[in-house]
């Protein structure tokens, strides 16, 4: 393997969270190969956008989820809303009684 092809792997091994021994055995590097790789400027960089993009996917799926679920419940809320107002009022009316 190249060492273009080494840089690349480790930093997709990498943003997906992989330690440095375990990217050592997949790639059969040492781990200093590895660390002295991870202090090169480029290599730091290209990391940590990836990871900003990785995060950034993670967020916008997140609030796709929320707002889907916002529309369901403001959905539900509303025909709750509108089949108790459909309903005969004298029938939820409650007797309270204070001592």
């Amino acid at each position: 393997m190249s060492k273009s092809e080494i840089k690349e792997k480790f930093v997709e091994l990498r943003v997906e969270g992989m330690t440095l021994e375990a990217i050592a055995d997949s790639l059969e590097v040492s781990k200093q190969t590895l660390i002295s790789l991870s202090n090169e400027h480029d290599i730091q960089e290209t990391i940590g956008i990836a990871n900003l993009i990785k995060y950034e996917g993670m967020f916008r799926n997140y609030e796709q989820n929320r707002n889907t679920k916002l529309e369901y419940f403001a959905s539900l809320n509303k025909k709750l809303d509108d089949e108790l107002r459909s309903r005969d009022s004298d029938r939820f009316k409650l007797k309270i009684y204070f001592e």
